[in-house]
């Protein structure tokens, strides 16, 4: 997916292996690719408490453009306490949770995450 996002936005002229990322820590998940591995998750730290991440139609953002999915991770506490830094910062109103989650990480955002979002 990634190799046929360099060709096309390349118009042909690269591919995943002579794409060079326009920061350090985006050729570092192009190296990883190319050698066979996925990134480490400490690699995938955006900051704020979000993480690169791909979804089935949308590959790693490697061409740091924002088109492509983020996600917060870690306890309920850490992240409820992201989103309201978030919301201080920018004024969010609303959030949107989209993903296709087994049903036990379903239910555990819903009896653990869900309950701080509506104290926010």
């Amino acid at each position: 997916m990634l190799d046929n996002a360099v060709r096309r936005r390349t118009h042909g002229q690269q591919d995943l292996t002579t794409f060079v990322a326009r920061d350090g820590q985006r050729q570092g998940w192009v190296d990883a690719i190319n050698a066979g591995k996925l990134p480490e998750p400490r690699d995938l730290y955006l900051g704020d408490g979000l993480y690169a991440g791909i979804t089935a139609w949308s590959p790693l953002d490697i061409f740091a453009t924002g088109s492509s999915a983020v996600y917060y991770a870690g306890a309920p506490d850490e992240i409820a306490g992201h989103v309201r830094a978030l919301r201080d910062k920018t004024g969010l109103t609303s959030l949107i949770l989209a993903g296709w989650p087994l049903i036990d990480e379903a239910n555990h955002v819903a009896e653990h995450l869900i309950p701080r979002f509506r104290e926010l």
